[in-house]
């Protein structure tokens, strides 16, 4: 079965992407601030990838 949308590519290609750019911006914060700032850094990281689930 084809995706629904035609755009389907195009949208999983921009998440992954998104994702990834999350990702990284956590761990050079995290190399930044190290242990002590884990807890908020997570909870950023958190904050911005439902941002990004709901657009």
């Amino acid at each position: 079965m084809p995706p629904q949308l035609e755009s389907y590519l195009s949208l999983e290609t921009t998440l992954e992407d998104h994702v990834r750019a999350q990702l990284a911006l956590g761990r050079r914060d995290y190399l930044e601030a190290g242990e002590t700032g884990l807890e908020q850094i997570s909870a950023d990281r958190l904050q911005s990838f439902r941002e990004i689930m709901e657009r």
